[in-house]
This record gives C-alpha cells, sequence and structure tokens, in this order.
C-alpha cells in the first residue's frame, strides 16, 4: 500500500510507480475524478480507503471524497475495526468526515442523507454523545426534513424518512402524539408539504 503515497514531480503525481499527468488548474478535478472511478468499481476496502485519503492530502474540502470515504467506514466498519480499534471508533470517524463536508458545505444532499443514516441505523452507539438515542433519531429526522428542504421531491429521503418512523414508531408516537399523527406527518412530506 506504500505504492498510494503520491510522488510529487512538480506539477505530475505517481500513482503505482506510474505517471499521472494533469492540466495547470485541473489537477485535483482530474485525480479525484480518477480516484472516484476506482472506489466505483469497488476496490477492496483497504485499497479504497488508501486511495481515498491520497485524494484528501490532495485537496481536504473536496465534500466528494470526504462523504465516500465515511461512507466506505459506515459500509465496511467490521474491516476496519482492526485500524480502529472497535467498530464504535470507525462509525465516529464516518460521522467526522459527514460533518467535515457539511462544515464545507452545508447543502450538500448525499451528506445530509448519509449522515442521517449513519444516526438512524446505528443511534445506540451515538446516544451517549447526544444524551439518548431519542436525541439522535430526532437529530437524524432533522438531518432529513434539511435535505427535503433542498430536494423537496427526493424519493430517497422521503423513503428513508419513512422508515425512520416506522422503525421508531414509539419516540414518534409521543412527539407527534399519536400513531395517526405519525402517518398524518408521512402523508404531508410524501405531498411535499414541509
Amino acid at each position: 500500500l506504500t505504492e498510494l503515497q503520491p510522488h510529487n514531480t512538480g506539477t505530475n503525481y505517481e500513482l503505482f510507480g506510474r505517471p499521472i499527468y494533469f492540466n495547470q488548474g485541473s489537477f485535483e478535478e482530474q485525480f479525484i475524478a480518477t480516484v472516484l472511478n476506482w472506489e466505483r468499481k469497488k476496490y477492496p476496502p483497504l485499497l479504497a480507503e488508501q486511495v481515498l485519503k491520497v485524494a484528501l492530502d490532495i485537496d481536504p474540502d473536496y465534500t466528494t471524497i470526504l462523504n465516500n470515504l465515511a461512507v466506505l467506514y459506515r459500509n465496511n466498519a467490521e474491516i476496519f475495526v482492526k485500524n480502529f480499534g472497535s467498530k464504535e471508533a470507525v462509525l465516529f470517524k464516518a460521522e467526522e468526515l459527514y460533518l467535515r463536508a457539511l462544515e464545507i458545505d452545508p447543502n450538500y444532499l448525499l451528506a445530509l442523507k448519509n449522515l442521517a443514516a449513519l444516526y438512524r441505523n446505528n443511534a445506540a452507539i451515538f446516544a451517549e454523545n447526544f444524551g439518548s438515542k431519542k436525541a439522535v433519531l430526532l437529530k437524524a429526522e432533522e438531518l432529513y426534513r434539511s435535505a427535503l428542504k433542498i430536494d423537496r421531491n427526493n424519493v430517497h429521503i422521503l423513503i428513508n424518512l419513512a422508515v425512520l418512523y416506522q422503525s421508531n414508531a414509539a419516540i414518534f408516537t409521543e412527539k407527534y402524539r399519536s400513531k395517526k399523527a405519525v402517518l398524518f406527518e408521512i402523508e404531508r412530506l410524501y405531498n411535499n408539504d414541509h
């Protein structure tokens, strides 16, 4: 994996011992497009991590790379336990990357949706940081609603929000006062009245 370290030779880089040439001014875009293409081809997670880290070394504020690395950690937490010490540490790193992407671009839809999913699916792990599992799930709802403000017709976000409500009916029944009100809320969101 040491071959993944970029070797700067002026305006050119080498990766895997091969030169990568860039036009002046488009260096980051071309390199990161290459990395994204590699990651999409489903390189083994440890290799994908190294490639994405190289891309972050080049452009630490590239939100797509931050999001993709967070997704990689979230979806492969068991693989990265050896490097981080625990599944929780891997998921906390994913959270950190999503939050960093959102700090750079608060309207980055994928990071909003993915952070909400991280919280929704791992509420027990994040409960201590938020004070309770309920607080984590309410934060997930807030993130999904923020994403809907950006793209009010995004079916994936609506479905994820509905799953959040359905799988945590007791919490949201308490918030909205009844199961019928939760169903009404889902219908209201589906009809784009948010």
